[in-house]
């Protein structure tokens, strides 16, 4: 839609931000549904590998869709990169047409969409390590939200607003990330317990924000950014095997879908409580070097 709109002449700002709402509403079922098909596809032993593949993918393509966008751009006007992206959603489009997956639910036994999603929260307050655990997973995106939003900010206020400098940053957290996604593939079978898995990704991301705080120089916060990424795809990686291999096939897509509402959900409550702190805390810095 946007591509033919932008096509015919309506090239207005406020466009952009409707299909970004609708496509973000597309995300929200997405991502659920991905990590809840997995099991169907994939034999248990081998979820811990594929999530880590996974999320090793989901990290490049945060370090290579910029870079490519920005050459496409070069080169391309807006309204044909749109069309990129349009070819590029059918080809896996088509490539889900492929895949079979059997169901397990019978239609007699359906219930409305609010029924289901209130059947979902009700399973998640009712299971006592489940209910633990995504209070864990919600604590853990609210502190990684100002790793995501504030420190780009960080590195304009601290160590320069160069160009190069954020790209810098995004391509040290990206290859941390990319590094931490093969490391929990490829030894995945070395990982029995996988909430410890997650319990010691989130104690090297906690120190690693710590130590990032007390960076001096600009390479030892790069250091301190790749460490960052390369613990994100094993608290990912871990939580997604975790809940596949624990939660009930009849109740996956629900509690993923809880998933993505708390982490969605997290950030901007983060940005709420760490955006105002980081300014005021900036603004004393500046007043009492």
């Amino acid at each position: 839609m946007l591509a033919i709109l932008f096509m015919l002449g309506y090239e207005h700002m406020w466009l952009l931000f409707v299909i970004s709402v609708v496509r973000s509403f597309g995300q929200g079922v997405q991502s659920p549904a991905v990590s809840a098909i997995l099991p169907d596809i994939v034999p248990q032993e081998k979820l811990m590998r594929v999530n880590g593949i996974h999320s090793g993918i989901q990290s490049a393509m945060m370090l290579i869709a910029p870079v490519a966008a920005g050459g496409l751009y070069e080169f391309m006007r807006l309204r044909a990169i749109f069309w990129v992206d349009v070819i590029t959603a059918a080809i896996g489009i088509s490539l889900m047409f492929a895949l079979h997956v059997e169901r397990k639910t019978p239609p007699a036994m359906e219930q409305h969409v609010f029924r289901e999603m209130l059947s979902g929260i009700h399973y998640v307050t009712g299971t006592r390590w489940l209910r633990q655990f995504m209070i864990i997973y919600a604590a853990y995106a609210l502190m990684f939200g100002p790793v995501m939003f504030l420190t780009p900010l960080m590195v304009a206020r601290s160590f320069g607003e160069e160009s190069w400098r954020l790209v810098a940053h995004e391509i040290a957290f990206a290859s941390g990330a990319i590094l931490g996604g093969v490391i929990s593939s490829v030894f995945a079978d070395k990982f029995k317990n996988k909430v410890s898995l997650v319990l010691i990704g989130c104690l090297a991301f906690g120190a690693g924000t710590a130590v990032m705080g007390f960076s001096q120089g600009f390479w030892f916060y790069l250091g301190t950014m790749a460490f960052l990424g390369v613990t994100m795809p094993f608290v990912n990686t871990g939580s997604m095997t975790v809940l596949q291999i624990r939660v009930q096939s009849k109740m996956m897509g629900r509690v993923f879908g809880l998933v993505t509402i708390i982490s969605s959900g997290v950030m901007p409550l983060s940005m709420a409580v760490f955006g105002p702190i980081s300014d005021s805390y900036y603004s004393r810095s500046k007043s009492n070097p």
